[in-house]
């Protein structure tokens, strides 16, 4: 739990400084470019919007199972675990009017973990018994690619939340599990002799081919061009897989994931070339000089 604070804290403080420093940048800098202005009669923000995103992420798993289906394991109960991943891709913007805007994202997610569960057993050691624990753990990687169809609303300038769907298909699934003693930590093994037992791994069976979930967060562009045709927006979002990662048991994958979408509208068109005037006055005869 204190890792989840603690990266929720590094994402919001990500988002703030990025924004703070963005903007700095975007006011103080000299930008080398065109030095067209933008006409007046057109509405940039009613230009529709694509481009591209990368964010990394932090997953977290909810569960409430066993074991895998078709592996062999003591464990008592799995109930949830964390890990990283990240997610890239591209995205389409149709904006309706000025506030509110259909998106379309598509790309890979990844939502690697682990779960580890602590169960006590009696042992005889130096000839006594006493007490000592071994531990269930269990290491996954899952990876989807999706499309989310979700609408945005401006809420201030250049500010817009999002909210919407997310459905994936299932790109890979494997996972790695092992049962190690670790307390009394320098003694202590099983019946073959050894500290680790029930090593297996491949892949998952009855890995949900579809993912299905709610996806919402937060976005604020910045204008990076005169042309008003460059954005550059950091956001965090929030995706909650609702279908369970594998069949037949409860577990739920939610990501956390922050970091950078450009975009791109076209810019508007340069402004007319001034022509000259049809009749052009005729320059009139000079005077002789007075004698």
């Amino acid at each position: 739990m204190n890792n989840f604070a603690s990266f929720i804290k590094l994402q919001f403080a990500f988002l703030v400084f990025g924004i703070a420093s963005l903007s700095a940048f975007q006011n103080d800098s000299v930008v080398v470019e065109d030095s067209l202005a933008t006409p007046d009669s057109v509405n940039m923000a009613l230009k529709p919007r694509f481009g591209v995103f990368g964010h990394f992420g932090y997953n977290l798993h909810l569960a409430n199972f066993t074991n895998l289906p078709s592996v062999f394991s003591c464990c008592p109960e799995f109930t949830g675990g964390n890990g990283s991943g990240y997610s890239f891709g591209g995205l389409f913007e149709y904006p309706i009017n000025e506030e509110l805007h259909l998106n379309l994202r598509a790309g890979i997610s990844i939502y690697d973990g682990s779960m580890s569960s602590r169960e006590a057993e009696n042992l005889i050691i130096d000839g006594k018994s006493q007490t000592g624990y071994f531990e269930h753990k269990l290491d996954f990687n899952l990876g989807s690619f999706g499309i989310e169809p979700m609408v945005a609303y401006n809420v201030a300038p250049n500010l817009f939340l999002h909210g919407g769907l997310r459905v994936g298909l299932l790109t890979n699934s494997y996972f790695e599990q092992i049962e190690e003693i670790v307390e009394p930590a320098d003694r202590g093994t099983f019946i073959d002799g050894k500290r680790t037992r029930n090593h297996q791994f491949g892949e998952i069976n009855d890995a949900s081919a579809m993912m299905f979930g709610l996806s919402f967060g937060v976005g604020y562009e910045l204008v990076m061009n005169k042309k008003e045709s460059l954005l550059l927006v950091p956001e965090l979002f929030y995706t909650m897989n609702l279908s369970p990662a594998v069949a037949g048991i409860e577990w739920n994958v939610h990501q956390i994931h922050g970091g950078i979408a450009i975009k791109y509208r076209h810019p508007p068109p340069p402004p007319a070339p001034l022509l000259p005037p049809l009749n052009p006055p005729s320059a009139s005869p000079a005077l002789p000089p007075a004698p």
